[in-house]
């Protein structure tokens, strides 16, 4: 903890030796601190930005004073804990360690990862499979076609070319939130299915094109074959490809983003103009106008999931939850609308607990997380 008036003190240059030592502590104690000086540095050099710099001086010397009454606090309960313990080990230890293990678990019962749910496929006949099921036998036979299922990737059999035929029956395969999953399907084509991602797909490509459907989000590796093109719909947009690498995400509720990896793909909305993109272009198109817009990215942003991980760059706090409520399967509550749009940039494994992924953010921010139960509860 610092004073006020020695950050304003550093802001004007008059700082004792003993003043600067003390400073330069708590600069270096943390990397919020010195995150939270820059901010506090940009206001005080801004012009007509007298007002709030008064706001932050009130805001800072008021968190300080909770804080110190928060030490005291704790300083105190510490005391009456150990004086506790003492007396507790002295006139029944066995019984105090029991109640502490018992509390223990308690507390890690509501602090325990999601279970990544049951992933279920319905068939064209509407049987509905639990894949996440290990009684589940290895070899499937849906709708008169082989399957097998290994370790969280199911895999069709391809079979011979029919090219007159009418399209077999649609399977639907459904990801919960924490899950994911992978499919290859019966042209060779393989799918990263994300969490919370319903995808809708023939048991075998018969007519002349390929043809799927997603909710959520996918990573294709698409098959080449030029005389059958791959489409994806999602809704009223269609993806349009031959062969490639790409990422489809439908989760944002007013835009479709496609994410172009490798080789070439076609993006058309409804009946409008297509839209062709090249490697490292994202077409973000608005479902309700039609319009869309295509730029150059940074690919790993949006393919990270693919790979394990969460790649956020100048995301929002808004943002980074949404992303990290649908993995974690959590609800988010914010104390107020300024939190939603501080920013973060980072790449960090999905493996993690929740917890540690939002320790990682409070380090490098001055955002702070408390979990109640399924609830992350975001504030200052």
């Amino acid at each position: 903890m610092i004073d006020w008036w020695i950050i304003e003190k550093s802001l004007n240059k008059e700082l004792t030796p003993q003043e600067k030592k003390c400073f330069d502590e708590w600069l270096e104690a943390t990397p919020k601190h010195r995150v939270l000086y820059d901010k506090i540095k940009c206001i005080g050099n801004m012009d007509n930005n007298a007002a709030d710099f008064d706001r932050w001086r009130q805001a800072f010397q008021e968190k300080l004073t909770t804080r110190k009454r928060q030490e005291k606090k704790r300083i105190f309960l510490k005391l009456t804990v150990a004086a506790a313990v003492l007396f507790l080990f002295l006139g029944g230890g066995y019984w105090w360690f029991n109640m502490e293990n018992k509390t223990h678990n308690t507390v890690e019962i509501f602090a325990q990862e999601p279970n990544r749910g049951t992933v279920r496929l319905t068939t064209a006949s509407g049987e509905v499979l639990n894949l996440s099921s290990e009684t589940t036998s290895d070899v499937l036979k849906v709708d008169g076609a082989k399957i097998v299922k290994d370790q969280g990737t199911l895999i069709y059999e391809k079979a011979p070319e029919k090219p007159q035929s009418e399209q077999s029956g649609y399977n639907k395969i459904e990801v919960p939130k924490g899950a994911e999953y992978r499919l290859v399907l019966s042209d060779g084509t393989r799918i990263w299915l994300n969490s919370d991602t319903r995808l809708s797909y023939p048991t075998n490509f018969e007519k002349n094109v390929r043809e799927v459907e997603i909710h959520g989000e996918a990573y294709f590796e698409v098959s080449h074959n030029t005389r059958k093109p791959f489409i994806v719909r999602t809704g009223e947009l269609t993806v349009t490809v031959l062969g490639t690498e790409f990422n489809v995400n439908t989760r944002i509720p007013t835009h479709v983003r496609t994410t172009l990896v490798e080789g070439k793909v076609q993006v058309t909305f409804k009946e409008g103009l297509p839209y062709i993109l090249t490697p490292g272009e994202m077409a973000s198109t608005d479902v309700f106008s039609g319009q869309t817009t295509v730029e150059q990215v940074n690919i790993q942003k949006y393919i990270a999931w693919r790979h394990g991980r969460f790649c956020f760059e100048e995301a929002t706090i808004e943002e980074i939850m949404q992303e990290l409520s649908l993995w974690y399967d959590l609800q988010v509550e914010y104390q107020n609308q300024k939190v939603k749009q501080e920013k973060f940039s980072g790449y960090l494994p999905r493996g993690e607990s929740v917890m540690s992924i939002l320790q990682k953010i409070e380090q490098t921010s001055y955002v702070h997380f408390k979990r109640v139960q399924n609830k992350i509860i975001v504030g200052y």
